[in-house]
């Protein structure tokens, strides 16, 4: 039978780790794997909140990993790229929110940063949706070089990639249509704040209070 994991459970087998190891930071995957022997606890972390959320529930400071660290950076970026190349405002999200940045106080958008993977004749960015069903309205997509710079920064819409989990972009790729799309950020902002003006217009409807006989 599969262990049922609640937040307790959670918060309790990061913790034995940390008193185990002495360590003073949060334990990584590989860590919680290796102790464990299964990936159970480190699963678990990932599908409720990631490391973000249990570092702050723990009280303790991420492990030196690149990888968040490198995630965070884009984020930051991504905020500051949305306010240059549009004019809106953006915010980064909750850590238990599906989504990184909110624009405009209406747009939601999962930023994915990679650095390149080698193919036969060009460089592949290789980026994990993790899920079919996107909880996003737009994915930004950096492209990064082995110089740490952003050689395309593609914006595409959540629904173009309904059902994909894993997206590669290469030097030539069919997404080229979408590098510097900024114009969709707008456009979807654009979208929701006519919405809210249309609700906000719709008459209510009278009530009536009608007593069965």
């Amino acid at each position: 039978m599969r262990e049922q994991w609640t937040d307790k459970k959670v918060y309790d087998a990061i913790m034995e780790i940390v008193r185990t190891t002495g360590q003073s930071h949060f334990p990584t995957h590989r860590q919680m794997n290796e102790y464990y022997g299964n990936k159970g606890l480190s699963g678990t972390v990932s599908k409720r909140g990631g490391i973000r959320r249990w570092t702050e529930i723990c009280h303790l400071p991420p492990a030196k990993c690149k990888n968040t660290a490198f995630g965070d950076k884009y984020e930051i970026e991504a905020i500051e790229d949305i306010k240059r190349e549009t004019g809106l405002e953006s915010i980064l999200a909750p850590v238990r929110f599906p989504y990184d940045v909110y624009t405009d106080n209406s747009v939601k958008i999962d930023i994915k940063a990679s650095m390149p993977l080698r193919g036969r004749n060009f460089d592949i960015w290789s980026f994990n949706l993790e899920k079919k069903i996107p909880t996003c309205d737009l994915y930004i997509f950096y492209c990064i070089t082995r110089r740490n710079e952003a050689t395309k920064r593609v914006i595409i819409p959540a629904c173009v990639l309904s059902g994909v989990k894993q997206v590669g972009i290469g030097s030539m790729s069919k997404y080229d249509n979408y590098i510097e799309r900024w114009d969709l950020i707008i456009d979807y902002a654009n979208f929701q704040s006519n919405m809210s003006k249309r609700i906000k217009l719709i008459p209510r409807r009278r009530t009536t209070n009608r007593c069965a006989i």
